[in-house]
């Protein structure tokens, strides 16, 4: 149990709605809650009453490991004391659900929402993760609008087993992160050649990858949101993992330390490629390119990436991109996500 809300609370992004009572095999007097509240009050024992979304009957024990590779959607409820009394699980097909799509497209990330819409946000999720987190980026479009929301896959993703078997070069990561790019580059290269407006939102690991797929391949989608980011990293930062140290912000969002070496071949490979995603100087590679249409938040206390330098904020300033500056740390897009994105979205 304790690892299951271990694994919920390392992958909560975005703030959730709460949903209406839609299961007619769940009791009346129970009410869902949202994720969040999840997070803050786990249950201290295993729920007894639990569904698939087709009312089919299961147990904690037997979907506990799909919702945590992302492939079931959960949904909790609870009676009037907040006691959990049942879990609903529903299903996710992770392909990227519109017609005519190409199967190498398709099969690059997962969608919800209105394939209709004249709209798609695409989401580039943080990490390094080596599962797509199929429900939480979801869940925004109750929040802002039903357009059709794609989460794209990341290099990793699409072969994981090299990372917990053998140590890889920081080349090897280098072409994980090439392929994270190709990735994002492909889906939203495909969804413009349908006349769609597509945005892209990201933060943490996700948006060091907007930010090398616009230095990369251009400014090519209508709009941005970063967040919890950088265009350059500190060189102390990340050339100290090349040989095998860990490396992190204080609580100021500037003074970096040495924290404990990894020591796994997991934890090797997480730390390497993480500087992998950061050894770019993008306020060189992006040159003269118009960012008009990003919008960049950050966190003055971030622990994990540091705050924008000086340098940074003038250089996204002057090629004309919102900054917005937070006293918070790595975490502000909790609480800015759904504002950031309606502003993103206004003509």
């Amino acid at each position: 149990m304790k690892c299951f809300f271990l694994f919920l609370t390392l992958n909560f992004i975005f703030f959730n709605v709460l949903h209406g009572q839609n299961f007619d095999f769940i009791p009346e007097q129970l009410k869902p809650i949202t994720h969040a509240e999840l997070l803050k009050n786990p249950p201290s024992k295993k729920i007894d009453l639990v569904f698939y979304a087709d009312g089919t009957p299961t147990t904690f024990d037997a979907v506990i490991n799909q919702v945590k590779s992302g492939e079931l959607v959960p949904e909790a409820f609870v009676d009037e004391n907040g006691d959990y009394k049942a879990l609903v699980v529903n299903k996710v097909d992770s392909k990227i659900n519109y017609p005519k799509i190409p199967d190498s497209i398709k099969n690059l990330g997962y969608s919800v929402g209105n394939i209709q819409s004249d709209t798609v946000i695409i989401f580039s999720q943080g990490g390094p993760s080596f599962t797509l987190d199929t429900w939480r980026f979801a869940k925004l479009k109750d929040i802002v609008g039903n357009y059709l929301w794609v989460n794209v896959k990341q290099g990793q993703m699409l072969n994981p087993n090299p990372f917990e078997n053998k140590e890889l070069t920081f080349e090897d990561l280098k072409n994980f992160e090439r392929q994270s790019q190709k990735n994002l580059y492909e889906v939203v290269q495909f969804f413009k050649s349908q006349n769609k407006k597509v945005f892209l939102i990201g933060g943490s690991g996700g948006g060091f990858l907007i930010s090398r797929l616009i230095a990369t391949y251009g400014n090519i989608a209508d709009g941005y949101v970063i967040t919890t980011s950088r265009l350059d990293m500190n060189d102390e930062m990340w050339k100290p993992r090349l040989k095998g140290e860990r490396t992190l912000f204080k609580s100021d969002g500037k003074t970096i330390y040495l924290g404990n070496p990894p020591t796994t071949v997991l934890d090797k490979n997480i730390n390497l490629f993480q500087a992998a995603g950061v050894d770019r100087k993008l306020t060189k590679e992006l040159g003269q390119t118009d960012l008009s249409n990003v919008i960049f938040l950050y966190g003055k206390t971030d622990n994990r990436v540091g705050a924008l330098s000086d340098h940074e904020i003038h250089f996204l300033q002057s090629h004309g991109a919102l900054v917005i500056a937070s006293n918070g740390g790595h975490l502000i897009y909790q609480d800015y996500i759904e504002v950031l994105l309606r502003l993103l979205l206004l003509d």
